[in-house]
């Protein structure tokens, strides 16, 4: 799975929220940077790193992919279950609580509390 953006404004602010999130979510990161939430974001959207996420977005090859709440329900599980898997590889948590996670982050929806998202990735 792999998201492509128009510009990096939007894993910017992703990557800001996720830092937020998982400082309030995930008592033994206290100290969460914003430098390794913009590494976990890429790696949420399909990137081995932000360097990689950047220099792909700023080409200007591909065309942009559909938020979340665009997609069909299908795709947004899909994507949901990849992005639970990479929390819980990464910060070394259950799957369990990657799962709560992504459906909190929503990293690859415009608008996380959007109507149209699924709840969760089951």
């Amino acid at each position: 799975m792999r998201i492509y953006f128009e510009s990096t404004n939007y894993p910017k602010k992703a990557a800001k929220r996720v830092k937020k999130i998982i400082r309030s979510e995930v008592k033994s990161m206290p100290g969460f940077k914003l430098s390794t939430s913009q590494t976990l974001v890429a790696r949420m959207m399909g990137y081995s790193s932000w360097h990689e996420l950047h220099a792909t977005t700023t080409s200007g090859l591909y065309h942009k992919s559909e938020f979340d709440e665009m997609c069909e329900r299908d795709e947004q599980v899909s994507r949901l279950k990849y992005q639970s898997n990479i929390l819980a590889l990464d910060l070394g948590i259950s799957m369990r609580e990657g799962q709560i996670l992504a459906s909190k982050c929503r990293v690859s929806a415009c608008n996380p509390n959007h109507p149209q998202l699924v709840g969760s990735c089951t």
